[in-house]
Formats: C-alpha cells, structure tokens, sequence
C-alpha cells in the first residue's frame, strides 16, 4: 500500500482484519476496510516511532512528546515527555517462527534491510524482504501477519536514490 506525500511509515499498530494505524511523518493514519479506507486521526509535529497499549489506552511515542486516547484513536492528549523505544527488532509468532531486522551498513552508507525468518528456531534464515528499500518499522499482529514499513527509496547498488514523490509504503504478508 502505498501513501502519496507522507514520507516513512515509521510505526505499525492494529491488524488489517480490523483497523491497522500507521505512524506516519506528522501524522497517525487510521486504515479500516482491510485497508481500503484511510483517515487521518491526529497529527503531530514529530514521527510517531512507537505505539503501545495499556487497557483500554492507547499511546503513540514521538521524538519529544508521548500522547494518549482513551476513545480508540479519536481524541489525543499529551502525557508527558518521550520514552525510550520499547519495541523490538525481532519477532516471533504463535508458531515459533522468528522475523528479524537485519541492517548492515558499509561504513556509513545504509544498506536495504533484510527481514529473515526462521522456523526451526535459528538454525536456517530466509530473507522474506526481497526490496530494496530500509525499513523504518515491522510489527506483528496478534494473527502473526507481519507488517513493514518503509518508504519510495530505493538501493541502487552504491546508494539510496531520493525519491521525488515522498511516498510512505506498507508491505504485508498475505494470509
């Protein structure tokens, strides 16, 4: 899926099935319809690189402020300052399946992300993230379809090329 002029979609909450919420450059996106629907439901001054849940709050991570809705995602309020990331880099799902981020930089020049997968508990990896772009996030949902955002540049062998059009891309597994 991808969204014209959003930029990186640097957070991922929710599920497809139900309604799946994007953190986005300046904004929260709330997509329901499996997608095919999307709204802005708050917008921010910095990305929103996390979001959590405690009950029935629901909480979205800034570089400088946490804010919270307690409406599922209608209204939001400022708690206070941000946290340290919490969420991880490596997930497993129902079935013991491991996804891990895999970054390797030369020198100072990112690379594309790898996003390996392993079923037998680390001992043979495949790479399940066959683009060339870096992801900026990767989430799982509680029916272990893995998310990963991303955005419109891509790895042309020495560099990322600048993209033009500033899209925001979602990548899904398909059930």
């Amino acid at each position: 899926m991808d969204f014209a002029d959003e930029g990186v979609i640097y957070s991922i909450y929710g599920s497809l099935e139900e309604q799946l919420f994007l953190g986005i450059s300046r904004s929260i996106i709330k997509l329901t319809e499996k997608g095919k629907v999307s709204r802005i439901v708050f917008q921010t001054e910095y990305p929103v690189i996390e979001f959590w849940n405690t009950n029935d709050t629901i909480y979205a991570n800034t570089e400088w402020s946490i804010y919270y809705s307690t409406d599922n995602w209608e209204t939001w309020k400022v708690l206070g300052k941000e946290r340290e990331r919490v969420s991880g880099w490596e997930f497993s799902d129902s079935k013991n399946t491991i996804y891990h981020h895999v970054y390797l930089p030369i020198g100072e020049i990112g690379t594309p992300s790898l996003i390996m997968r392993s079923s037998d508990n680390g001992t043979n990896w495949e790479n399940v993230f066959p683009y060339k772009h870096y992801e900026y996030s990767m989430y799982l949902d509680s029916k272990d379809r893995l998310y990963v955002g991303t955005n419109d540049s891509e790895w042309d062998g020495f560099s990322f090329t600048l993209s033009t059009q500033n899209t925001a891309i979602l990548y899904y597994q398909t059930k």
